[in-house]
């Protein structure tokens, strides 16, 4: 494959045939790369950025088909002299099938690649490709095994070509890839924790979340921005008794779960003295008193 547009292209899948090859290193204008592969049958269709991952100047002059190909063994050479007369002819015992691994790709998320073997002979090392998820190094598969691989939540459309290099001699060599999706990473926030005078909020989804508000006791404050599998903890001046708090209060955040977004818990009473409990602070002075920091 060549690259005739006048920008460097980044790197990209080539199928041909139900193989897959990647260019690492993409290519600079007029480079071009080649790749080797068993003789395949039949005609064969080579398609350049199969996966799409490239924005190009041309996208429908991406495939080219040629063939059909014969991939026939030479016939054996003719016995140089019959067999002696009377004798019977031995006729050669049948040679058996070739065992040979099978790779292909059981199921394809957002965050994780199911790869199984269900040949009949072991796999050797390969690669597993999952385009924006990145590439991973498989140690090899026994008969029958699976191996997970997981990654960061991973947006949009994801294929997965198991053995993308073609290292491994296969018996099924059209059946390494599987996609899936589009897929979304949302975050998801929530209030985990109220105190009298704190309150936190995390964030459980599988994407980060941009700035947003808590709201507690009809109060409302400033969350800021909160990685996934993150939290952030509100501080403000002591407030006692049964106490509401709602993450996301104003809908600033897209979230994969909109309905978990309130808790409400008797935080206690605000001793002042030792005098007993103690109102806590309504004005919009004391409220304005207000600090947050990301844990």
């Amino acid at each position: 494959m060549q690259n005739i547009g006048s920008d460097p292209a980044g790197r990209f899948v080539v199928s041909v045939g139900g193989l897959a090859f990647v260019v690492e290193d993409g290519l600079g204008p007029g480079e071009s790369a080649t790749f080797t592969y068993r003789c395949r049958e039949g005609p064969l269709t080579a398609v350049a950025d199969s996966t799409e991952r490239v924005e190009e100047s041309d996208e429908a002059n991406n495939a080219r088909t040629a063939g059909p190909f014969d991939c026939q063994s030479p016939s054996p050479s003719p016995s140089q002299s019959p067999s002696p007369s009377g004798s019977p002819t031995t006729s050669p015992s049948p040679t058996g099938s070739v065992q040979r691994p099978d790779l292909i790709v059981s199921s394809v998320s957002k965050e994780r690649v199911v790869v199984s073997n269900v040949g009949d002979a072991p796999a050797g090392p390969f690669v597993v490709d999952v385009g924006d998820a990145g590439s991973f190094n498989i140690s090899g598969l026994a008969v029958g095994a699976i191996r997970t691989v997981t990654y960061p939540c991973t947006p949009g459309q994801l294929t997965a070509i198991a053995d993308v290099g073609n290292d491994v001699g296969e018996s099924n060599e059209n059946n390494n890839s599987k996609t899936a999706g589009p897929f979304e990473c949302l975050p998801d926030l929530i209030v985990s924790a109220i105190g009298a005078q704190s309150v936190t909020v995390s964030n459980v989804g599988d994407g980060d979340a941009g700035p947003s508000a808590v709201q507690v006791a009809g109060q409302s404050f400033q969350v800021p921005p909160i990685q996934s599998d993150g939290k952030a903890q509100i501080d403000y001046p002591c407030v006692g008794g049964f106490v509401k708090a709602v993450a996301d209060a104003f809908d600033q955040v897209t979230e994969s779960n909109e309905g978990n977004n309130i808790d409400a818990r008797d935080v206690g009473s605000c001793l002042q003295g030792g005098r007993g409990p103690a109102r806590a602070a309504r004005s919009s002075v004391a409220w304005m008193a207000v600090r947050w920091r990301v844990v």
